[in-house]
């Protein structure tokens, strides 16, 4: 299996991981948000606040069958409950309904635009559905509000260099990498974002080299470095013996190549 395809299967499996995270994150922040949420206008007479703490309990309990059976009866009576779309929409994303998930956030958000972090499922779903540039919009306006959390920001921004990449847009996804590490820079998920990002550029610009300039001295140095890096100075320094062979002159290698031989005790 080539470099290549480990890099898509690892980026797959991080990928589904950082959804599922990122899913707990808002879910808990729209949980505790809901009543400060229901102040923004949702019917509110008794028949209704009995069905929606119905739909609650069910929801905090996670009985993800029974939450979505029940927010759908609050919708059915109150159809301008935005928390109600929204708890529905994760209810149905954890029972695999990603499309209905996705137009009960489309809803929450026509009915409520400055609902916390729906923008963020919103994308989130999309990307599951396939739909990365549909996914752009929502991601990109909630990276960009300052007043989200750094966690939920930065996370946003991951999957953007995800979608960016996809898309063939490496620039954009280079400017987020560097975003992103200026908003959380120890951040764990960020540097293995961007490591990712960082090799999948060598490796291409590498294929491109071996492709464009297969006898190059440059394919030899890669080489060279790559056993360094893995502390394998004697093939190091075969390395450095053949760019010394191929191009005496060049400034730096004969040192390089000393070193190694140093490294490694052994001659090539």
């Amino acid at each position: 299996m080539g470099i290549g395809a480990l890099d898509r299967r690892g980026c797959r499996t991080a990928r589904k991981r950082g959804l599922r995270l990122l899913v707990c994150l808002i879910l808990l922040c729209v949980s505790g948000g809901a009543s400060d949420i229901l102040s923004f206008g949702q019917s509110q007479d008794d028949a209704s606040r009995q069905q929606f703490a119905k739909a609650e309990q069910a929801y905090a309990k996670e009985d993800w069958q029974a939450a979505a059976a029940e927010y759908r009866e609050v919708i059915q009576s109150d159809p301008g409950n935005a928390v109600a779309f929204v708890h529905l929409g994760i209810a149905d994303q954890k029972l695999g309904m990603s499309t209905e998930a996705e137009k009960c956030f489309e809803r929450a958000l026509q009915l409520k635009p400055d609902l916390p972090e729906v923008d963020i499922l919103l994308g989130l779903v999309r990307i599951e559905l396939g739909k990365y540039r549909e996914a752009l919009s929502p991601l990109e306006g909630a990276f960009g509000k300052p007043d989200y959390d750094v966690a939920a920001r930065s996370a946003a921004g991951q999957r953007l260099v995800e979608i960016y990449f996809s898309l063939g847009q490496q620039d954009k996804a280079l400017n987020m990498v560097q975003r992103i590490r200026e908003l959380a820079p120890d951040d764990p998920d960020v540097l293995y974002t961007a490591s990712k990002v960082y090799a999948s550029l060598w490796n291409e610009a590498v294929q491109r080299l071996l492709a464009g300039s297969p006898n190059s001295y440059r394919i030899h140095q890669v080489l060279a470095e790559v056993a360094e890096a893995q502390g394998n100075y004697a093939e190091a320094a075969k390395e450095y013996a053949l760019i010394v062979k191929m191009a005496p002159a060049l400034l730096g290698f004969h040192y390089r190549l000393g070193r190694a031989i140093l490294e490694s005790d052994t001659r090539p």
